[in-house]
């Protein structure tokens, strides 16, 4: 039974070069069978590319497979407008 939440932290500059540390942050919260959300926490986020959304597409899929809910937290200013542009608020809820 899924019983806890887990955050993960994202930087000011979501791109490519968190890629590893992204992977390294995640897997272990998808093996966790306690785990039933994972919030994206981009309180601190201004800037994502386009490599950050496919990581984002990505833990989704593997989330999902996993039984497990993705939420992003604290999106705002540009962070925001290109997580809605990219349409991920239609897979993922934003809070």
């Amino acid at each position: 039974m899924s019983t806890k939440d887990a955050v993960i932290s994202i930087p000011e500059q979501f791109n490519f070069g968190y890629h590893s540390r992204f992977t390294s942050d995640y897997q272990p919260l998808l093996k966790d069978p306690d785990v039933g959300v994972i919030t994206l926490d981009f309180s601190r986020a201004v800037y994502l590319d386009s490599s950050a959304i496919g990581m984002i597409n990505m833990l989704y899929r593997k989330a999902n497979a996993d039984h497990k809910k993705l939420v992003i937290k604290g999106a705002r200013g540009t962070a925001k407008d290109l997580l809605v542009l990219s349409n991920l608020q239609k897979i993922i809820p934003f809070e």
